[in-house]
C-alpha cells in the first residue's frame, strides 16, 4: 500500500505548469495561422488587384470598341439612306421619261407639241400645234383611250383668224372625259412660263404666233397616278428634294417646269 505523502500544492503547481505549456503552444499555433492567413490574404489582394487592372483596360478597351461601332453602324445607315435616296430619286426621274414617252405613243403624227409640264403631281398640261378642228378631235379622242388618264379636256384653241376658244363663254369646259377648270386656273401661282409657259398662256394666241399658220391648243390631261416628289430619308440629315452635297436632284430628265419639244412629230402636220 502507497501513500501520497506530498502535499496538494505540489501537485497542483505541476497541472497549472503543464496548462501554461500548453496555452503557450496553442498561442503559438494560433499566430502561425494567422500569419499564413495574412501572408495568403496579401498574396490574393495583389492577384485581385491586379485583375480589377486588367479588367478596367478591357472595359476601356470595350467601351472604344462600342463607340466605333456605333459610329460604324451610323456611318452605314446614312450611307445607306443616301443609297436609298439616290434610288427614289432616279426612279422619280425616270418616270417622266416614260410619261413622255406613253405619251407620244398615242399623239397624232398630225400634232406637233411645244411642251409638255406636269402641274400639281397630276396634271399634264400639254401645248402644241395642229392643222385643224378635225384633227385636234381626232387628237383628243386618241389621248382619252390613253390609260394613263382619267380625263382629257381642252383648255384652249385658236384657229387662224378666229378669236382663241379660251376666250369664249363656255368652250373652256369643253373636252373629252370632264370639264377643264378655267384658264386662269391652270397655271401654278409662281411656276415658271405661267402653267403652259410661253406665247400661248391663257389662250392668248395669234395668227402670226403659230408655225406655218397652224392651229394652237393647250390641253389638260389628269394622271391616274400622280408623281409626286419622293419625301427623302428621315434618318439622313441635310437631304431635301433639291439634293445635297454630291448627291441628285429631282427632275434631273423632265421633272423641270416644261419639256420643249417632247413627243412632237415631224413637220408632216
Amino acid at each position: 500500500m502507497k501513500l501520497n505523502l506530498v502535499p496538494d500544492y505540489v501537485r497542483q503547481r505541476k497541472v497549472n505548469k503543464q496548462i501554461i505549456a500548453l496555452l503557450v503552444v496553442l498561442f503559438f499555433l494560433v499566430n502561425a495561422a494567422m500569419a499564413f492567413w495574412m501572408v495568403n490574404a496579401q498574396g490574393r489582394l495583389r492577384e485581385l488587384q491586379d485583375q480589377k487592372s486588367q479588367l478596367e483596360l478591357q472595359a476601356q478597351q470595350v467601351d472604344s470598341l462600342y463607340n466605333q461601332a456605333n459610329q460604324l453602324i451610323d456611318s452605314a445607315a446614312i450611307a445607306l439612306g443616301k443609297a436609298e435616296w439616290v434610288k427614289r430619286v432616279e426612279e422619280h426621274n425616270l418616270k417622266y421619261p416614260e410619261l413622255y414617252s406613253e405619251v407620244s405613243s398615242y399623239t397624232s403624227p398630225r400634232v406637233r407639241y411645244a411642251s409638255m409640264q406636269v402641274a400639281q403631281t397630276n396634271q399634264l398640261q400639254l401645248s402644241g400645234f395642229t392643222r385643224g378642228i378635225r384633227e385636234l378631235g381626232l387628237y383628243l379622242q386618241t389621248m382619252y383611250n390613253c390609260p394613263l388618264f382619267t380625263a382629257v379636256s381642252l383648255a384652249s384653241a385658236a384657229l387662224p383668224g378666229y378669236p382663241s376658244t379660251a376666250n369664249q363663254p363656255g368652250m373652256a369646259a369643253s373636252g373629252f372625259g370632264g370639264f377643264a377648270p378655267p384658264p386662269a386656273t391652270l397655271s401654278t401661282p409662281g411656276a415658271p412660263g405661267g402653267g403652259f409657259g410661253g406665247a400661248f398662256a391663257g389662250g392668248g394666241a395669234q395668227t402670226g404666233s403659230s408655225p406655218a399658220n397652224l392651229m394652237p391648243f393647250q390641253v389638260v390631261a389628269y394622271l391616274k397616278e400622280p408623281i409626286a416628289p419622293p419625301a427623302p430619308p428621315a434618318n439622313v440629315p441635310g437631304l431635301t428634294a433639291g439634293g445635297g452635297a454630291g448627291m441628285p436632284t429631282l427632275g434631273g430628265f423632265g421633272g423641270g417646269p416644261s419639256l420643249a419639244g417632247v413627243g412632237g412629230r415631224g413637220p408632216g402636220i
